[in-house]
Formats: C-alpha cells, structure tokens, sequence
C-alpha cells in the first residue's frame, strides 16, 4: 500500500486499487479511528505488468497520537505471491542439493530428452540443461517445453497494454536506440499517443535519425540536453499513453551524477528496464545483475539476437536473471521489430539452432565448390600420369601432360565456382532480401489494419454521442 505524507500537519495519503482496499489499508496503518478527508482516482505503475492500472487514493485525517509515515512504502506482497516465492525458493535450494550430491558427469544421450538436446545443441550449458531435468523430474512434469516455459518470467501481452513511462538503461552499444526506436513505431501502429525522449544524445547523428524515424511513423519526439530536464518533464508525460526515454552509457558523465540516479532509480512511477545484447560475453553477468540493482531495474529487454552465435547460452541467463524479460529484438531497426517477450518466445529463442547467414552460409557452400575443384584437378592429373607411364611415354612427357591436366580440369573448376559465386549465392541473397521485404509489407499492412479499425471505433463512438445528444453524426 503506497502511502506518502500530504504537507499538512496530521493528513497522510494511502492508495489501494479500490476504494474498499484502500480503507482496509488505513485502518491496518492508523486503527478503526481514522478519518478520510479526500478520496480520488490516480494510475500507478503495474507492479507485474508494462501498463498503469488505476487506483483509489484517500486522504485520511490522522488520529491523535498516530505517527506520520515519512516515506513511500512498496506494496505489501499477496499471501499467494509471498507462497509462490518460497516454493521457488525452495526448488532452487533443492536443485542445488540435489546437484551437490549428485556426479557431476551428464547424463547419456540415450537417456537425454529431445528437448534437453536441443537445449544443449543451440549452445546451452550443461549444468543448466541438468538443472532443468532435475527440476523437471521433482516437480514429475510430464511435458518438458510446458515446464520450461513455466520457468521463464517474461511480461506477456500486447503493445495496447504497454503504459507510462520506460527507461531504458544499459552499456554502451547495447543497441537502446534500435529498441526504443522499434517500440515506439509498435505502440503507434497499436494506436498509442507516443513520446520518444532522448536523454543527452552522444552526436547529432543521433538526434537526426530520432527525427527522421518521428517525421515518418508519426510520434512525438523531444532531445534532453540535460539529465536534469527529465525530472521537470515528468508532470507533463501523463497525456501521453507511453513515454520511451532512450538514456547514454549508464557508466557516462550525464548518468554518473548520484541525483539522476537516485531519482530514476526511487521513482515507482517509471518502468527502468536493463538493456541486455545477446552477444555480450554473458560470463560476466553478476556484475551486470549488480548494476541493474543499483538502478532498480525492473525489467530485462534482449537486443541483437541475431548477433548471438550460441542462443541456447540465454538459457543460463534466464534462470539466474533477477528480473522478468520485458521485451526481445532479433536484429536491428527497421529490419526487424521488437516484440514484447512470453515465456514460449523465449523458450524457442533458447533451443533453436544459429540463424545462418545467406552470404556466410554462400561462402561455406563455395568452399566446398573450391575443395571438390581442387580434388577433380588433382585425380585428372594423377590419372594422366599413370596412363602415360603405363604407356611408357617417358618421365618428362608423363609430367608435362599430368601438369596440364591439373590446370586444365582446374581452370575449369574456377569458371564453375565463379558462375556459382554470381548465380546461387546472389540468388539466397536475392531471397533473403525479398522474404524480408515481404514480412516489412505484412507489418505494414498489420498496421493499416489496425488503423482503419482503431479509425472506424472512432466513428463507431462518435456516432453514439451524437445519438445520445440527439445531433446526426458527422460523416468522415
């Protein structure tokens, strides 16, 4: 139950999400003899969601002798979170004893579930990998994905529910501004009022591509040129449905200033979400945990998954993760477009294999082109030069004619390998290029779609105005 002190002597303010709760919440702080002076409706941010949900404030009148609260408090956890926690709590401990006590040599493959293989196929940790089947075998799951997925704390949703204000915090090159700039054209082809803020840009190049990337799908968008100006901006960001601020290097002189910190970090009204790149050395992640704490993170979005060369290394990421994944990117702006992460998403994203390249997986195929014209070249030559000595043609002349069947077969290789180079390798490029060009133009139909439907609900409730005012509607 958040409570803050009103400025008058004797008045505190206490919030539930109905007016029946938010009562029940004074009377557990203050007694039976407290008084409500004020009751209205405010949003706060989810504690388990992307959104804002509604709440009840009260102002209640203080009893004599009842002490003033002097600071916020979280809200108190439900009884079925608080038994929820400590069952996973317990399983974790569990595993791990179970892992102490157990050979540390893995199991056999006969023995290994499919999906156990795929796990460890797509790059995943051995020890994760029998974390998991032990887990899975105390808990007796019959479906191995069913249970992984259930071990995998994602946000789940739509960009419609996506509400209030998201910061977005991490390294340097950890790809915020490809994620910021791709959920904000999601949220305005869902039909959200949006607001870009980028906070302290690094070069004018940055500054050009927000407005460009604003002028073209529509949003708004404001550059802070100070840390600072973010905290004065703040009672002006609840006309819009979401507010994305793009923020440097948290290590960087703009965000090293302990009052930015303190502020984004205090601040239960913001969504602070630790910005994660797939191909990070994820050997080092404590660290990364211990600044996301620092900041009070709430939410762990994945960038670059297409840079990431063993995806199955997410798993162990995942299940050491203190925080819930809020969203996930596959590649980079405006190739591909974030998506707002559930635990089957990221189930898949964590046992499938690498997604080749078209033009490393062209070179690999004419490497074997070059090693199978090597080999012909070299078995005509061997060929000549035993037929020759077989016919007793003579030392120099068996060499002579061996030579010019190994460039002779080899010349005709290359031409091959060329006419392979500039035929089917350009072709998987070609098809590469038209597959994703064809899923752009299925977006961008997905977001006319939604557009006209959003557009004819605007009509649909302006006839009905008009109805109940008894005026004829205007035609759009």
């Amino acid at each position: 139950m958040p409570t803050q002190p009103r400025p008058e002597h004797g008045t505190s303010r206490v919030t539930g999400r109905t007016l029946k709760e938010a009562l029940q919440n004074a009377r557990r702080l203050y007694g039976d003899g407290v008084r409500i002076a004020e009751t209205r409706g405010v949003e706060r941010r989810d504690e388990k969601g992307l959104g804002r949900s509604r709440h009840i404030e009260v102002v209640v009148a203080l009893p004599d002798g009842a002490p003033e609260l002097e600071r916020r408090v979280r809200p108190a956890a439900s009884v079925a979170d608080l038994e929820a926690e400590v069952q996973r709590i317990e399983q974790l401990v569990a595993g791990l004893v179970t892992e102490a006590a157990a050979a540390a040599a893995p199991a056999s493959p006969r023995t290994q579930d499919p999906l156990d293989r795929a796990l460890l196929a797509a790059g995943a940790s051995p020890a994760a990998v029998r974390h998991l089947r032990r887990l899975r075998e105390a808990e007796g799951a019959r479906d191995p994905r069913a249970h992984l997925q259930a071990q995998l704390r994602a946000a789940g949703g739509r960009w419609q529910d996506l509400a209030g204000v998201h910061v977005f915090l991490g390294g340097a090159g950890a790809g915020k501004s490809d994620l910021v700039l791709g959920a904000a054209a999601a949220l305005k082809a869902a039909g959200r009022k949006v607001l870009v803020l980028a906070l302290t840009p690094r070069h004018k190049g940055d500054v050009r591509r927000l407005q460009e990337e604003a002028a073209e799908r529509g949003y708004d968008a404001a550059v802070l040129r100070e840390a600072a100006q973010f905290a004065r901006s703040l009672p002006l960001l609840p006309r819009y449905d979401a507010v994305l601020v793009d923020t440097p290097c948290w290590h960087g002189r703009s965000l090293r200033d302990e009052t930015v910190r303190r502020f984004v970090a205090d601040n239960e009204d913001l969504h602070r979400h630790l910005v994660l790149p797939l191909d990070l050395d994820l050997g080092d992640r404590e660290r990364l945990w211990e600044t996301g704490r620092a900041w009070n993170c709430d939410w762990l979005a994945l960038t670059r998954g297409d840079l990431s060369a063993r995806p199955g290394r997410l798993l162990d990421v995942l299940l050491t993760s203190p925080f819930p994944v809020s969203l996930r990117s596959t590649g980079a702006w405006p190739d591909e477009m974030p998506v707002i992460a559930d635990a089957g998403g990221l189930a898949d994203l964590c046992a499938q294999g690498r997604r080749r390249n078209p033009v490393r997986r062209g070179r690999s195929r004419r490497r074997v082109v070059n090693r199978f014209v090597n080999v012909l070249a070299l078995g005509a030559a061997l060929t000549s030069l035993i037929c020759d000595i077989w016919r007793d043609y003579g030392a120099l002349a068996a060499g002579k004619r061996a030579a010019l069947a190994y460039f002779a077969f080899f010349a005709i290789g290359s031409l091959l390998s060329l006419m392979f180079k500039t035929g089917i390798q350009d072709e998987w490029v070609k098809e590469d290029w038209q597959r994703r060009r064809a899923e752009k133009a299925r977006q961008e139909q997905a977001r006319a779609v939604e557009e006209l439907r959003r557009l004819e609900e605007k009509k649909r409730r302006e006839a009905e105005k008009a109805a109940k005012k008894g005026k004829p509607a205007t035609a759009g």
